[in-house]
């Protein structure tokens, strides 16, 4: 089982990576749960409230905090638990690659859900939009939040994918894997 270095500075960064990942999602988290929406509506001008929880894409962007923030805070208790410099096994590196990756991909897919749902509420109150500017910024906010963290989780993930590179199974010799190529292609 071979192993992968990867060095104290690293650990310290993407350590810093994940909690600033976390930061940014429950910055994100506090602005998508107090912007609320009230529209007036008919002769008596009653009032309609709409939070967050009333919209798909921002309860995907809430349920997309809880999934990253978890995967977040244990890879952080993994990492403070672990006491050297050496990830355990290539598995668990992948893991840990993967999971970055992963997590990666949904915070692309919640800033998106959050930038096309206020955009379709824009145009939903297209004659009186300037008076919702302040829900409108709020929510581009809260999408914004999660391209941060974004940024983050990504430049994590690189830094994961150029140590899982260094390791000694990952490099090519190219003498000795085609000798085995030949040695299949040969066979009967």
């Amino acid at each position: 089982m071979e192993s992968t270095i990867f060095s104290k500075g690293l650990r310290i960064i993407t350590l810093a990576l994940r909690v600033t990942t976390i930061i940014f999602l429950l910055i994100s988290l506090i602005i998508l749960v107090t912007n609320v929406l009230r529209v007036p509506y008919g002769e008596d001008v009653q009032v309609e409230t709409f939070h967050f929880y009333d919209v798909a894409g921002f309860k995907y962007m809430l349920y997309i905090i809880v999934i990253v923030i978890g995967y977040s805070t244990l890879q952080i208790i993994f990492m403070l638990l672990q006491k050297n410099d050496v990830m355990s096994s290539d598995p668990n590196f992948l893991c840990v690659y993967y999971g970055e990756w992963a997590s990666s991909i949904l915070l692309v897919l919640g800033s998106v859900a959050g930038y096309s749902s206020t955009k379709e509420y824009q145009k939903w109150l297209a004659d009186s939009a300037s008076e919702y500017e302040a829900y409108f910024r709020k929510s581009y906010t809260a999408a914004s939040m999660f391209l941060l963290a974004f940024l983050c989780t990504f430049i994590s993930s690189f830094i994961y994918s150029c140590a899982l590179y260094n390791t000694p199974s990952s490099r090519l010799d190219i003498s000795k894997n085609s000798s085995k190529v030949n040695a299949v292609l040969e066979e009967p």
